[in-house]
């Protein structure tokens, strides 16, 4: 990854703790090119654990990242688009791992021509031994494209898919690896 990057992570729960953690530990990039925002303090204290820097807003995030990745919950996203929208540049890639939150929803509250990759990784990422679905927006790139590929492939593999079948995808691999789980639980 360009080391003139910035990535900037729009919450910093399980997925997006995984990711960005992926990224150092996989070589793709240095933990000063990691930026977080989130209101939980502990959140904060574990982003400067790892050496990541520490927006103190969602605008200031919108203003350091050349990739977003919006990890905030499904039912927070539309207050974080907003807080997010006066600050956020149509040169910023969006990386979204919110289920159900389409990429057309993404680009309207951010603005027209925003690239928005949508992405469905499972909980095995946090293992580095994930699998990520995606999905480009209208407006993205091939280097968008590849950009999504090596960011949710420093924690598993990566296929591409149509928008439309993201829900299987989210119900197949997120309820598989548990399922099995809960197999080896009962062995």
């Amino acid at each position: 990854m360009d080391n003139d990057m910035t990535l900037g992570f729009a919450g910093f729960g399980n997925m997006g703790m995984a990711i960005a953690q992926g990224l150092v530990a996989a070589g793709v990039a240095a933990s000063g090119q990691i930026h977080v925002a989130d209101p939980d303090i502990a959140r904060q204290d574990a982003a400067r654990a790892a050496g990541f820097h520490v927006a103190p807003t969602l605008e200031a995030l919108a203003r350091e990242s050349s990739v977003l990745v919006l990890a905030v919950k499904p039912q927070q996203m539309a207050e974080a688009l907003e807080a997010l929208r006066p600050d956020f540049s149509p040169s910023t890639l969006v990386l979204s791992v919110a289920a159900g939150i389409s990429t057309a929803f993404i680009a309207e509250r951010l603005g027209d021509g925003a690239r928005v990759v949508r992405a469905m990784p499972n909980t095995p990422a946090l293992a580095a031994a994930g699998a990520a679905g995606i999905a480009l927006g209208k407006h993205c790139t091939p280097e968008d494209e590849a950009v999504a590929r090596t960011v949710f492939g420093a924690v598993g593999i990566v296929e591409l898919v149509p928008e439309d079948a993201l829900h299987a995808v989210t119900a197949l691999s997120g309820s598989g690896p548990a399922y099995f789980f809960h197999l080896v639980e009962c062995m």
